[in-house]
């Protein structure tokens, strides 16, 4: 089945962890991915983003040394919000998902120790 050209790549996958249930599409050939969340009931810890109103609400990237990949982003004036959680979307790797958001102002020995704080 497609939709507006995407390919549907997985079930609906319920992630406790995320109280979500997901499910990723694709372009063909493409190797990136759309993931569509929603919360998985009321209680759901996506739910004030949903009253919020939809659309995009952040981007994921892939990296193969991603304590690095934490570390500096650190150093280019973003903190990370949310400690990382298990991916269960991608199973067999090591996923950790967490949450960035850019400072006001760059303070690279803060946001350093933000970071080793989460």
């Amino acid at each position: 089945m497609r939709l507006y050209g995407y390919e549907i790549r997985t079930p609906i996958i319920h992630d406790p962890t995320q109280t979500a249930r997901v499910q990723l599409l694709s372009l063909p050939g493409a190797t990136s991915f759309l993931e569509l969340v929603a919360p998985d009931g009321p209680g759901s810890k996506l739910s004030a983003a949903v009253a919020k109103g939809g659309g995009l609400h952040h981007l994921c990237y892939a990296t193969d040394r991603i304590d690095e990949t934490f570390r500096a982003c650190a150093t280019r004036a973003w903190f990370r919000s949310a400690k990382p959680v298990a991916a269960i979307a991608f199973p067999g790797r090591q996923n950790r998902l967490a949450q960035w958001e850019p400072t006001a102002s760059p303070s690279n020995s803060s946001n350093a120790a933000h970071l080793d704080q989460l």
